[in-house]
């Protein structure tokens, strides 16, 4: 298990018996986009070059690997307005945008293969330390400035549903990066 964050620590220091200090999982469908979900993008990227993942086929419009780049970036961002909504009463967050966010060129450098590998390391973290929190833990709120007062399986939900709305548009250009450069062999079909 990895070190969880000092302010999830309280989570685990055992105690007398209290009901609403018991882990609190996430709704099941939530919590099954949140475990599974990220795992598609090597299915849909499979058979692609980085090179070809980079270019922008849809003018004016991220390319496939902009797009993975963006919801990697995204993750530690999300893990810190959990963070703040376990630390702050009903913190107030501005939507985000990979283009204000000084670590998204970063992403950007990672090959595809590096940046599903640092995802899937940050979602392991995302899902471990939600899996510690309390009934009442889940309940505090944080307000987004497009959306309002969220608790946070509202939250969750939320970022799964970005998720899966860019998701859409990585399956999108990939299939018009194979209908260019098509795979031999059945998968071309």
């Amino acid at each position: 298990m990895n070190k969880l964050p000092p302010f999830l620590q309280e989570c685990l220091i055992p105690g007398p018996f209290d009901p609403k200090s018991k882990p609190m999982p996430l709704p099941s469908p939530i919590q099954a986009a949140l475990d599974h979900q990220h795992e598609m993008l090597p299915q849909y990227l499979k058979g692609i070059s980085n090179r070809d993942l980079r270019s922008g086929i849809i003018p004016g419009k991220w390319s496939a690997h902009e797009q993975v780049a963006h919801l990697c970036s995204y993750q530690p961002v999300f893990r810190e307005r959990i963070r703040r909504i376990l630390e702050e009463q009903n913190p107030i967050f501005e939507p985000y945008r990979a283009e204000k966010d000084p670590e998204f060129p970063g992403y950007v450098a990672l090959t595809a293969t590096e940046l599903i590998q640092r995802m899937n390391r940050d979602r392991d973290q995302i899902r471990e330390e939600l899996s510690v929190l309390s009934e009442n833990q889940m309940e505090r709120r944080g307000n987004h400035q497009d959306f309002g007062s969220m608790n946070l399986p509202t939250w969750v939900s939320f970022f799964i549903l970005h998720e899966a709305h860019h998701h859409f548009a990585i399956l999108k250009i990939a299939r018009m990066l194979l209908r260019v450069n098509p795979l031999p062999g059945p998968e071309a079909q």
